[in-house]
C-alpha cells in the first residue's frame, strides 16, 4: 500500500530482456535506505518487488502483464522514475490509498496556466473516465493529486511548483503517457452498482440503508 507522496526520483540504469518479461535495476538512494529483498516499490504508479539490491540501486521483475498495461514497457535507459515505499503502520498518510495497480494508461494533451500552478489534462480510454469526479483523488504515474474538471473522456489536475519540482512532471509534455490508478473507493463503488443491477447481487439501496453512503 502507497500513499501517492513521491519519495524520490530515480534513474533507470540498466534494462535486461527476460523472455516476456524484463528486468529493471534503479539508480536511488533515498528509497534504498531501510530497504530488503521481496519489499515493494511503486515505480511511475507501478507496484513492484525488489529482487536485489545495493546501496545505491535495487533490480526488480517485471512481468509480462504490467508491461503490456503499463508506460513501463517503453522506458529507456536513463529515464527518471517516480520512486515510493511501501507505508509502514504509523507513518503520516499525506495522499490517498494508493494501491500500485495501474488501470490504465492515459495522454497528456494539453497545459494550462493557473497562477503558478499548471492545469494538465489527461486523456484515458472511455470505460474509465465513469471513476473519476470533481475533486476526487487521482492518481498519476504515482503522484496523488486531485482532479478538478471533467470534460468528456478527459480530466484535468492542478499540479503546484512544488510536485512539478519533485517529480517527474517537470520534464513532461503534450502527448507523453501516464500511468492512471483510480480512487479505490471509487472502483469498490462502481463494483457495487454493477453487482446491484445483476439477481442476488449487493443492494446498493441495503448499502445506504446500513449507513454506508
Amino acid at each position: 500500500m502507497f500513499t501517492g507522496i513521491i519519495e524520490e526520483i530515480g534513474n533507470l540504469r540498466k534494462i535486461e530482456g527476460m523472455g516476456d518479461e524484463k528486468r529493471l535495476t534503479v539508480a536511488c538512494s533515498k528509497v534504498i535506505e531501510g530497504i530488503s529483498d521481496g519489499d515493494s516499490v511503486a515505480v511511475n504508479g507501478a507496484c513492484l518487488t525488489v529482487a536485489s539490491h545495493d546501496r545505491a540501486s535495487f533490480t526488480a521483475h517485471v512481468s509480462a502483464e504490467t508491461l503490456s498495461c503499463t508506460t513501463l514497457g517503453a522506458l529507456k535507459t536513463g529515464d527518471e522514475l517516480n520512486l515510493e515505499r511501501a507505508m509502514q503502520v504509523g507513518d503520516r498518510f499525506g495522499g490517498h490509498i494508493v494501491q500500485g495497480h495501474v488501470d490504465c494508461i492515459g495522454t497528456i494533451v494539453k497545459f494550462e496556466n493557473s497562477g503558478e500552478s499548471r492545469e494538465m489534462w489527461v486523456e484515458i480510454p472511455e470505460e474509465y473516465i465513469s471513476y473519476i469526479a470533481s475533486k476526487g483523488s487521482i492518481t498519476l504515474d504515482g503522484i496523488s493529486l486531485t482532479s478538478v474538471r471533467v470534460e468528456g473522456n478527459q480530466f484535468s489536475v492542478a499540479v503546484i511548483p512544488f510536485t512539478l519540482e519533485q517529480t517527474t512532471l517537470r520534464a513532461k509534455k503534450v502527448g507523453d503517457t501516464l500511468n492512471i490508478e483510480v480512487d479505490i473507493i471509487a472502483r469498490y463503488l462502481r463494483r457495487f452498482l454493477e453487482a446491484d443491477k445483476s439477481s442476488g447481487g449487493i443492494s446498493i439501496h441495503k448499502l445506504a440503508e446500513e449507513g454506508f453512503m
